[in-house]
């Protein structure tokens, strides 16, 4: 395997809801270590949350959701949400809006730039693949236990990136996937789906694929 360690954990980041986050330095990049959780784009403007299941119709009106609870049936609950550090989910067009989602001085990332983040911990990711890719990128992004992920997590965090399930909400309202996989978007569209990244619990690898764009994703972002 090779490796390349983060660096040192470095100052995070406040973003225009006053919600703290904190930022690990991983090869070149400095990224959050944990899930967007803002209701408000960098200049004060209001996201719009698609809270019903009638809210979500097939297309992407911009919403943002709360993810699912364990038991995928339901949104989980605001306190749970900030007390797990779990963050929101977010249709592609909020996440990628011009008005910024991501604090002054950071911004989601591109399928390009969380390709450099997969091989700065495993050197065997190709970065153009559609695929579980590598061998360990997965294991050494998730953070170990499972307080946030299902028993039989291989994760180990060793890169301090600290990747929580926080699951989806499907492009029709439905729940799915929480505690078993994060899904975080990228800011390059695919025509009318978008490259993201999935991590799943039981696997060491990464999967890079296109989803459509009206599906809620988290965010996690990136130092400018």
């Amino acid at each position: 395997m090779s490796y390349n360690n983060k660096t040192g954990y470095a100052t995070g980041a406040v973003d225009v809801d006053g919600n703290h986050y904190g930022a690990v330095t991983i090869g070149i990049q400095t990224w959050m270590t944990s899930n967007l959780m803002t209701t408000h784009y960098r200049d004060g403007t209001a996201i719009t949350r698609g809270s019903t299941v009638a809210d979500w119709d097939g297309a992407d009106h911009g919403y943002y959701a709360y993810p699912s609870n364990a038991s995928n049936t339901a949104e989980e609950t605001l306190v749970n949400i900030q007390s797990n550090k779990l963050g929101f989910v977010y249709q592609w067009s909020a996440a990628t809006n011009p008005k910024g989602i991501c604090p002054s001085g950071w911004h989601v990332p591109s399928d390009a730039e969380l390709c450099t983040l997969e091989q700065s911990v495993d050197s065997s990711i190709t970065c153009g693949s559609t695929a579980w890719r590598g061998a360990n990128g997965g294991l050494l992004l998730k953070e170990a236990g499972s307080t946030h992920w299902n028993s039989g997590n291989l994760g180990t965090n060793a890169s301090g990136f600290s990747a929580l399930a926080a699951g989806f909400r499907g492009s029709v309202g439905q729940f799915g996937y929480r505690n078993s996989s994060i899904y975080l978007w990228s800011s390059t569209a695919s025509g009318v789906s978008a490259w993201y990244r999935q991590l799943y619990y039981s696997f060491a690898t990464v999967w890079r694929d296109t989803a459509l764009q009206a599906i809620g994703y988290s965010v996690r972002c990136l130092k400018d």
